[in-house]
């Protein structure tokens, strides 16, 4: 054992999970005579999933692919209880059922990540039945090294940084697909529109409409750090933002960037997380244009869900609307402080989706200025653009009055010459 762990120590802080996973399971594997071991992770809700696997083919892994966190199965126990689970063949496991391995049965550790368990280490055992209790605390020890390693993997690096033309830059900006999304989070029910399907790299006939869609999708390597993020934003109140990789139709990788929060009912508890997710894999300058535009844009820019709920503001909506995107997100527009006395705004925006159609219409906010408003209908949701026309509006409303003066001086003068004209005749 120890030579084993002697070798597990000598690895470097810059291997990635995957490698820290093969290593550990390869190790486990071979101290303890198994047939073969899987590691698993924690997903939000009741969802556990299966980031890798040794010894063991598909058709026995396949049934471990995503298990239920609160279930009866090994993995679900150790991360439950917090120790090691032994589980006989025939007794829970569906491995003792489907698949021609019949081992004696599954021991299991739990993964722990600073303050919570984050997943679950398992080796098939042969015939030899339960670990030993050397076994036992050489497998708590090879848990306790990944559970280092994986704190220490570099994050994945993402698309190269190559530059684009001026043409391609604008083609890859209107080329950029955004999908909209969002997680129950009491019921586990996950909504996606048809861009989000093949954001995600999911056919619509494959969609069930639960969060294990999006956890079998993503890369093993992104999948911990991701899940860390989007619980931290649930908890701390604050934006979820993750950049991470998905598995396409065709089998190969493609990064993906989202962005949401979190609403909460009136005791505080999360009730749902909607956002927005949209392909990555363009350069970093096509993609740094894009956060820019948008972020940045001298113009308002809201995005809306199917729902008139906001999933997105940039910096220019939140100045007009006088509150900050983490106040506006998972709100209507026509409720918002700085639009409840704008009237008519919920009968226009409403009327204008119903038609199916670009409408465009001025407001004027309580505190004088005008804006021009246009928005934008779509399949997956809607855009809404806020332009400031104070100015404009004030520049034509003087001209149109310096022409209606004219006119009505010129017709005066008109006037005035033929009674003149009159009279000297």
């Amino acid at each position: 054992m120890n030579a084993r762990l002697a070798l597990l120590s000598g690895v470097g802080p810059g291997a990635t999970e995957s490698e820290i996973f093969r290593l550990a399971l390869q190790h486990v594997v071979g101290e303890l005579g198994g047939l073969g071991g899987m590691i698993h992770l924690r997903g939000p809700m009741s969802a556990l999933r299966l980031v890798s696997a040794v010894g063991l083919p598909s058709v026995v892994t396949l049934p471990w692919e995503i298990i239920d966190q609160e279930g009866q199965l090994a993995p679900a126990r150790a991360l439950y209880v917090g120790s090691g689970v032994w589980s006989p063949a025939g007794t829970e496991t569906p491995m003792t059922t489907k698949g021609p391995v019949q081992g004696s049965g599954l021991a299991a550790v739990p993964l722990t990540g600073r303050d919570r368990s984050i997943g679950a280490l398992s080796v098939v055992m042969s015939d030899g039945g339960a670990p030993t209790p050397q076994q036992w605390d050489f497998l708590r020890a090879v848990s306790a090294w990944t559970e280092e390693r994986m704190a220490q993997a570099p994050p994945a690096a993402g698309p190269a940084h190559t530059e684009l033309s001026g043409e391609r830059l604008r083609h890859a900006l209107h080329e950029v697909s955004v999908g909209s999304w969002e997680w129950d989070i009491r019921t586990g029910r996950l909504a996606w529109d048809e861009a989000a399907l093949e954001v995600f790299g999911t056919r619509a006939a494959d969609f069930v409409g639960k969060i294990e869609n999006w956890m079998k999708n993503i890369h093993p390597d992104d999948l911990a750090p991701t899940l860390s993020t989007a619980e931290r934003a649930i908890r701390d109140h604050t934006v979820y933002e993750a950049e991470y990789r998905v598995r396409r139709l065709d089998g190969t990788y493609g990064w993906v960037r989202v962005r949401g929060r979190a609403t909460y009912d009136e005791h505080g508890e999360p009730v749902r997380l909607v956002g927005v997710g949209w392909e990555n894999d363009e350069s970093r300058s096509a993609r740094d244009a894009l956060s820019r535009a948008l972020r940045h844009m001298s113009d308002g820019f809201l995005a809306f869900d199917d729902e008139w709920r906001i999933i997105f503001a940039n910096r220019e909506a939140e100045r007009v609307l006088g509150s900050p995107e983490d106040e506006l997100l998972g709100r209507v527009p026509w409720a918002l402080p700085a639009t409840r006395r704008i009237p008519g705004m919920e009968s226009r925006l409403r009327s204008a989706v119903d038609m199916d159609e670009p409408a465009s219409f001025d407001v004027r906010m309580p505190e004088g200025r005008r804006y021009h408003l246009r928005l934008v209908p779509g399949p997956g949701g809607r855009t809404l653009y806020i332009t400031d026309v104070t100015q404009k509006r004030r520049l034509q409303e003087e001209r149109q009055a310096a022409e209606r003066v004219a006119s009505e001086r010129a017709a005066q003068v008109a006037k005035l010459t033929a009674a003149l004209a009159k009279a000297t005749t």
